[in-house]
């Protein structure tokens, strides 16, 4: 398949393909916060004068006559996807129907799945015609550039892209695209592509990338190559746009670890406190990064949750899933976000590569006491080995048995992993048994 250079590349649709129906039941389509990925490059590409359509088909219901006869009036030079794991088939499904419609339409899919899995991805979707790695906006642009110069030779130059060689049809990889430096250059992330009514929370603030922590289950690490934040004047520049634009009331901080580094937190409390009004808000943070002054400064600025990654009860564990926090500082930053009157959420995982039986049920003991003091919401799932993880690439090394490595199985509901400390069944069965016990 050759790909056709084109002139004049103007109209840009991007979307997110849904869910797979099974997915779907079971998510039971509650979507609660907005694609930021697919936002941030829509505003950049925006703001470099292309017209630019966003379809976030997981948060919506429609047909598939309805979707495409909206894609032909916007009658699309580029069509971009973000993929995941759950979507990839619907990702391939679309892009196969769209080359139907335009044979010469132009191809590219972003995002953690055809990052970490470019090649075999790029071989499962024939029609696929790039991919672009990692931070997606200077790389999508330069691009769509690239292609409205009619200089095929010139993609040797566009960093952070992989696509198909014009004879031998052999897959590229361009040299990797530095991250971006500065994310105070990147345009404020409005939500005006999308019908907000559709989500819980669809006013979500990115406002750093990646993630200080090294965590063996998690790729946001290496989904972004290095931890960067942007300036406290940046964050408050874009939730005073929101509130001049949409009144909002409440927000959302989507970052891994908002409270990374403490003096900025407390600078963003202070700015929080000289609005003229109160919005509530919440966050992500690690137990590590947390004390008093922390809490009763996020909770005289309107925080009223937070997120903490509890992972194991076992401190051997933590140490050995790279999380560098123990059990006591865990259950230290949970009694400060209490006394705070702020609600924790705590997540965790079952069926980490060094676990025991006895060691999972002990957690679900530990949980059920942190619920008694701390009024905590505990959510969870199992292990699962996600292409770009520690534990993926090193999964003989750690003793991980993954027993299917379809994409499409790869969900934190059904265990596709075991060890020689317990089996799938096992695991399986512990999940169940912490349902039963832990959302009563």
């Amino acid at each position: 398949m050759a790909i056709k250079m084109k002139r004049n590349i103007k109209n840009i649709v991007l979307i997110v393909a849904p869910l797979s129906q099974t997915r779907r039941n079971k998510t039971n389509n509650n979507i609660k916060i907005p694609p930021i990925g697919i936002l941030h490059l829509a505003n950049y590409l925006r703001e470099k004068s292309y017209d630019v359509f966003v379809h976030d088909l997981m948060s919506i219901q429609t047909t598939k006559d309805k979707f495409f006869k909206t894609i032909i009036k916007q009658r699309p030079d580029v069509v971009g996807f973000t993929t995941y794991p759950d979507n990839w088939k619907s990702t391939r499904y679309l892009i196969n129907e769209l080359k139907k419609i335009w044979p010469g339409i132009i191809t590219v899919a972003g995002g953690p799945l055809v990052t970490f899995s470019y090649n075999e991805f790029m071989e499962k979707v024939e029609q696929l015609d790039f991919a672009v790695l990692h931070e997606g906006e200077i790389s999508f642009e330069h691009l769509l550039s690239t292609l409205s110069k009619n200089n095929r030779p010139e993609l040797a130059k566009v960093e952070g892209i992989c696509y198909r060689d014009s004879q031998s049809k052999r897959i590229i990889k361009n040299s990797a695209r530095k991250p971006i430096k500065n994310l105070d250059d990147l345009p404020i992330c409005d939500v005006d592509f999308i019908d907000i009514d559709n989500y819980a929370m669809p006013f979500s603030i990115s406002t750093a990338r990646g993630c200080p922590g090294k965590c063996v289950f998690c790729s946001a690490n290496t989904m972004h190559s290095s931890y960067r934040s942007r300036s406290i004047e940046s964050v408050m520049k874009q939730i005073k746009y929101f509130i001049d634009r949409y009144d909002i009331k409440n927000f959302y901080i989507t970052d891994d670890t908002f409270t990374a580094i403490r003096s900025r937190v407390f600078s963003f409390c202070q700015e929080l406190n000289k609005l003229d009004r109160k919005l509530g808000w919440m966050c992500e943070t690690r137990a590590d990064a947390v004390n008093p002054e922390i809490a009763e400064a996020m909770a005289g600025a309107g925080c009223h949750r937070v997120q903490i990654g509890l992972e194991s009860s076992n401190n051997e564990i933590l140490k050995k899933i790279r999380k560098n926090v123990t059990i006591e500082q865990i259950e230290y930053a949970i009694k400060c976000f209490y006394q705070a009157d702020i609600r924790t959420y705590i997540s965790f995982i079952f069926g980490h590569a060094w676990d025991t039986i006895e060691i999972m049920r002990k957690l679900i003991d530990y949980v059920e006491q942190l619920k008694k003091k701390y009024n905590v919401a505990p959510f969870f799932g199992v292990n699962t080995p996600y292409p770009g993880t520690y534990q993926y690439e090193h999964s003989q090394e750690i003793g991980l048995n993954i027993h299917s490595h379809r994409w499409e199985d790869l969900n934190m509901a059904e265990p596709i992993i075991s060890t020689e400390n317990f089996t799938t069944e096992q695991l399986r069965s512990i999940y169940f048994e912490a349902v039963e016990r832990l959302q009563s």
